[in-house]
């Protein structure tokens, strides 16, 4: 067996939360790189060399990177089927403010803020996210934070950017920040594993391999020229680490 501690390492690194084998990227991991330290433990429970392995920098398509462009542009997108608790809520995006309105037709706007004064957060739920809105400390029971659920974690994912590209446009110009990876980028890249090795038969390998994901928003920039995924594969957000299998 093997202890998996990951880490988002970008203007900060950050420990993140997850401890098994597999990660699942998502738009707070745009523009900074995945790595994960893998500690073998044997039978008695002494531990190995450390190794590690890094994944990145995280991307966003060009496709979706194109489509937050385009809103933008546009000065304005509205996005529903938003839950908070039972009640259906709509986002609406403007150039200067963010509206949270009734999800019904024609739904009375029941807050907005300007974007300097929001800040998302994700939770560990896949489909969840939380706003801290200043206004929303006029709202006594809403303690500055409104907890929403998407329909998807695509849509949560996109939602995400889409702040983050109408508070600061200048983000989707910046490489860094916002890095963009060709539509056709598949498999993920991982350095080889550093480090010696125990001999223990769960020892993890050092490959990753590429599941197909329910959702392709968020993908790694491969250092260098992307790999062709071939034909009837799409990229990946999960970065996975198999084992390596006993000598016979």
């Amino acid at each position: 067996r093997s202890r998996f501690d990951w880490f988002r390492n970008g203007v900060t690194n950050i420990k993140l939360s997850v401890t098994g084998p597999s990660y699942t990227t998502t738009c707070d991991d745009v523009g900074s790189e995945i790595q994960v330290e893998v500690t073998p433990i044997g039978s008695q429970g002494a531990e190995g060399q450390p190794r590690s392995a890094v994944a990145g920098p995280i991307a966003v398509p060009e496709n979706l990177h194109r489509t937050v462009v385009e809103w933008v542009q546009i000065g304005s997108r509205e996005f529903t089927g938003f839950m908070e608790g039972d009640k259906e809520r709509k986002l609406l995006l403007q150039q200067r403010q963010i509206k949270v309105r009734e999800g019904k037709a024609g739904g009375k706007t029941i807050v907005k803020d300007s974007y300097d004064k929001v800040r998302v957060e994700l939770s560990q739920d896949p489909l969840g996210f939380s706003l801290h809105m200043s206004a929303l400390t006029k709202k006594p029971h809403q303690g500055g934070v409104m907890h929403l659920k998407a329909q998807s974690s695509l849509l949560r994912d996109m939602i995400s950017l889409a702040i983050a590209a109408f508070r600061e446009p200048s983000t989707l110009e910046d490489g860094s920040r916002m890095p963009i990876a060709p539509s056709t980028s598949g498999t993920l890249h991982l350095t080889e594993l550093q480090g010696g090795g125990t001999g223990d038969p769960n020892s993890p390998a050092s490959s990753a391999t590429s599941e197909q994901p329910s959702l392709a928003d968020v993908t790694e920039h491969p250092r260098g020229r992307p790999s062709d995924p071939g034909p009837g594969n799409k990229p990946s957000r999960k970065i996975s680490f198999g084992r390596s299998k006993k000598p016979k």
